[in-house]
């Protein structure tokens, strides 16, 4: 079925199917990577082997042309990204003042156009996300314990766990969805909390709003993101927080939260990580290619949903995308498998915002990774 889960879905679930369905619908045009027609006219000087290629028609990034070599400087992008063929530099991040053409060297090489010629890439990994949301209430004071933010006029609490770090370090923002049943202090078993605080981090776990029905979070995304722009806004204003460390973690009914957070806001997302979660969605942002940690207990994930292989679809449509995604097969059912919380926080670590490729591609896995989990 095109654009919906592959998931196994029993009579009584039709609410649950339905948000499933509403998030993947659309899916099949979000999950090739955009191709950038600009980046082809943006080489067209290599063409006859000239040495690099000229500024894009749209002042970006300049890349090599069919036959060219290295790309050329954009106008307005910085240094020209290399085609497939080529070595140029690094796609543009948006520069101001012309570059000459010919800089990067060009001869006659077999380099493609690059993907990123119109206008650069929007991705700055030194600067973290651009246009981080702008509060639409008074924001709070951030505190450990409950914290209620208003979002477009109405209140809605979350459980804040951070500590007297924040006040002098500049550690992550995370995000946790806690499954069907549960409640904000799942947070403590998803992930190690204490070690986030001591790196200054803050831990946000929502509670849902009242007429969520059986299941949280999923008859509600678009107050959820309007949540996230909140508090993220709010910290971004009033805590020490490092815009480029913004992550998203969810169980169950979170873990599907979780997804389609950070496709919905994949302007910000850093990188996500799930248990038992997946689904489709469609990106906010095509350039960010969050890197995602996917964690399923096997064949025997089921709970309502095969999450199993809802995960599995998940991690095929982001590699689809273009992401980087990391599937761990913990085998342990539908469970949070604690020996892998550790990896977790790992993962959130050595992935801040831009990190692309994946210090992880090609086997890399760090020692503190478990070896159930695998490209």
């Amino acid at each position: 079925m095109s654009g919906e889960l592959s998931m196994r879905i029993r009579p009584a679930t039709a609410l649950l199917f339905s948000a499933l369905v509403a998030c993947a619908d659309g899916n099949d045009s979000v999950t090739q990577p955009v191709q950038m027609s600009a980046g082809a006219g943006a080489g067209a000087a290599g063409a006859s082997g000239a040495a690099g290629g000229a500024a894009g028609a749209l002042g970006g990034a300049g890349a090599a042309g069919a036959l060219g070599g290295a790309g050329a400087a954009g106008a307005l992008g910085g240094a020209g990204g290399g085609g497939p063929g080529g070595a140029g530099g690094a796609p543009g991040s948006g520069g101001a003042g012309a570059v000459a053409a010919g800089a990067s060297g060009g001869g006659a090489g077999a380099g493609a156009a690059g993907a990123s010629g119109a206008g650069g890439s929007p991705i700055d990994p030194m600067a973290g996300p651009p246009d981080i949301p702008t509060p639409t209430g008074t924001c709070p004071e951030f505190q450990d314990g409950t914290v209620t933010f208003m979002v477009n006029g109405a209140s809605r609490r979350t459980v804040i766990s951070m500590s007297s770090a924040a006040e002098t370090m500049s550690g992550p923002l995370i995000f946790y969805w806690h499954a069907t049943g549960g409640s904000p202090s799942e947070a403590q078993r998803g992930l190690p909390v204490r070690d986030v605080l001591a790196e200054g981090g803050i831990v946000v776990a929502p509670i849902d709003v009242s007429n969520a029905g059986v299941f949280p979070w999923l008859s509600q995304f678009a107050e959820h993101d309007a949540l996230f722009d909140e508090v993220l806004g709010c910290a971004a204003q009033n805590t020490m927080i490092d815009v480029r460390r913004i992550h998203a973690l969810g169980w169950s009914a979170g873990g599907i939260m979780s997804t389609h957070l950070s496709c919905a806001r994949s302007k910000y997302i850093s990188s996500v990580a799930t248990y038992s979660g997946g689904g489709g969605c469609m990106f906010q942002e095509m350039d960010n290619k969050f890197p995602a940690m996917i964690l399923a207990g096997g064949p025997g994930d089921q709970l309502v949903l095969n999450f199993y292989t809802g995960s599995m679809d998940w991690q095929a449509r982001l590699k689809e995308a273009g992401h980087f995604a990391l599937f761990c097969d913990h085998g342990g059912g539908h469970s949070i498998p604690s020996r892998l919380v550790p990896d977790v926080w790992q993962f959130f670590k050595d992935h801040p915002y831009g990190t692309n490729p994946s210090p992880y591609a090609g086997g890399m896995l760090p020692s503190g990774i478990s070896s159930v989990c695998e490209e």
